[in-house]
């Protein structure tokens, strides 16, 4: 049945857009298990009727991992660019507190770059400023 739905999209004269639209519309309301999927493959493989259907879907398939390949980076993106403004918070946190008191154990410094809260390290590069002793940072 899923693949003379797809049979009929493929051979409609509807433009590129609302195939897309049917395809995802035959394919999220007839979901097939394993066996089914088997069956289905076999099918328009072996029947030359079947053809275009293989295409198409290739196709969307294709479209399907671009875009999600693109939607990856751009969260990858996102990420790596947050990442990043972390650490260079903690940085000049740590720069800051090593020329406030010329000196920053190991262990605080580890509790710095253990911080991963941007409010956190905003509100202790403005306590540092006021600051008398490296004890009086809540880190």
């Amino acid at each position: 049945m899923k693949a003379d739905f797809l049979r009929m999209i493929s051979g409609s004269q509807v433009n590129a857009a609302r195939r897309s639209l049917l395809v995802d519309f035959v394919e999220t309301y007839t979901p097939l298990d394993a066996q089914q999927e088997h069956r289905f493959e076999t099918i328009i493989k072996a029947d030359k009727k079947y053809a275009k259907v293989g295409k198409m879907i290739t196709v969307y398939e294709k479209r399907g991992m671009q875009k999600g390949m693109q939607q990856g980076r751009q969260q990858g993106m996102k990420e790596g660019m947050k990442e990043g403004m972390v650490q260079a918070k903690r940085d000049a946190l740590l720069m800051q507190m090593r020329r406030k008191f010329r000196f920053v154990d190991a262990v605080r410094e580890q509790q710095v770059q253990a911080i991963d809260s941007v409010k956190k390290l905003d509100a202790l590069l403005l306590a540092v400023i006021d600051a008398q002793y490296i004890d009086d940072l809540d880190i």
